[in-house]
């Protein structure tokens, strides 16, 4: 479908470079996972494709933003309790712990309890955090083979955090890697207020990096209809004529008329100003 802000380019251009990603990635993860990696990619793939697309959403955000990236080398630890509670927490729609389809997401049946999904989770534990750091890959790949979108076209981005119903603004804080809980330990939860979140790290004239990939779009009235409590303006670089960061989403997201940019995991930004309301 045509782009309302490049009409003309090629759908297919596209997905021939997403394919030439998904095949980097592969190439790089098999470097890494001999022997058994390709059983695992094809549990990836079954899992994924009996998954819905905000169980899947779900999971690339909580994965990455309970990670302890302050905790080196990689794969870094995460905090499973918090993702095991996000997980029973979810009761947007349908999308539960007992829904199937929302489980398969993380490569889980449907439980009927907390200690059911923390069980669950302790059982595929790493399997699951493998495949977040293939999808992960795959999706920065993705993200840095699409075209630029121009800033005289969009000259602000805006987004609603925080982006899971069930998360609240005391998990806006660990968004970001200068976030000093990401240094451990593993026994301690990954949650610090907002206010304080505001006050250290997230001040005016800090830069903030993000730890995972951030879903933006051109207007405050759709970034509302997604924030809980948080609205966030994007302004590009004063010498930057596009959008070096963010790559124009939309035709290949889950709904083409819902405008979506997403800025790849690692993407620096300096605060300008920030209050509350």
């Amino acid at each position: 479908m045509p782009s309302r802000h490049l009409r003309g380019h090629c759908r297919v251009c596209e997905s021939l470079m997403f394919q030439q990603a998904i095949t980097a990635v592969l190439k790089y993860s098999h470097r890494l996972h001999r022997g058994g990696l390709a059983d695992r990619l094809v549990r990836l793939n079954i899992y994924a494709g009996m998954g819905i697309h905000d169980g899947i959403l779900h999971r690339l955000v909580l994965l990455k933003l309970f990670e302890y990236t302050g905790i080196v080398p990689p794969p870094f630890p995460s905090n499973q309790n918090s993702i095991a509670s996000q997980i029973w927490s979810s009761n947007l729609e349908n999308y539960t712990p007992r829904d199937p389809a929302y489980m398969n997401a993380f490569m889980m049946k449907s439980a009927a309890s907390l200690d059911g999904v923390k069980m669950r989770l302790v059982n595929n534990a790493e399997d699951l955090h493998f495949f977040s750091h293939v999808e992960n890959h795959l999706l920065s790949l993705a993200l840095q083979s699409l075209p630029r979108t121009s800033v005289f076209r969009c000259p602000q981005l805006y987004s609603g955090q925080v982006e899971i119903q069930q998360l609240g603004l005391d998990h806006f804080g660990i968004e970001f890697l200068e976030c000093r809980l990401n240094n451990g330990p593993p026994t301690e939860d990954l949650v610090i207020s907002f206010t304080n979140a505001m006050s250290e790290y997230v001040a005016r004239g800090e830069t903030i990096t993000i730890k995972r990939a951030w879903s933006f779009t051109d207007t405050v009235e759709d970034a509302l209809h997604y924030s809980s409590g948080v609205l966030l303006v994007a302004n590009a670089l004063t010498d930057s004529a596009v959008w070096d960061r963010a790559a124009y989403v939309t035709p290949l997201s889950d709904g083409p008329m819902k405008t979506e940019y997403t800025f790849m995991a690692g993407t620096e930004f300096k605060v300008q100003s920030g209050r509350q309301c």
